[in-house]
């Protein structure tokens, strides 16, 4: 049974109760979302890896790619795999894995 007091506050206020809604949504949504640069877990990180390597193979697929492409895409994926080493995530992973491959695949084709 609801408390009383939460009773009358629903009756009196329903645009309160929409509001702390939508201010425990938007907190869930900020702690979770993929642009959330404080997100440290090992799916976060493995989530932002899999898309920059995503968006590497994606400029590696073109029919003629140009000379230097990508290099911020490069260095951002760089930098969220030295925060997955540094955090201790498995270099098993298959997703890191992915992301090696990608790295030397990249390079190969900047040599050529």
């Amino acid at each position: 049974m609801k408390n009383k007091f939460v009773e009358f506050i629903c009756a009196k206020f329903p645009s309160l109760v929409i509001f702390v809604n939508y201010y425990n949504d938007y907190k869930k949504y900020a702690k979770y979302n993929f642009g959330n640069k404080k997100a440290k877990s090992f799916n976060a990180i493995q989530a932002k890896i899999l898309r920059q390597t995503h968006i590497i193979e994606k400029g590696l697929s073109l029919s003629s790619p140009r000379k230097g492409f990508g290099t911020e895409k490069i260095n951002t994926l760089l930098a969220y795999l030295d925060q997955y080493l540094e955090l201790q995530f498995p270099m098993e992973d298959i997703t890191f894995k992915n992301a090696i491959n990608v790295l030397e695949r990249y390079t190969e084709f900047q040599k050529n």
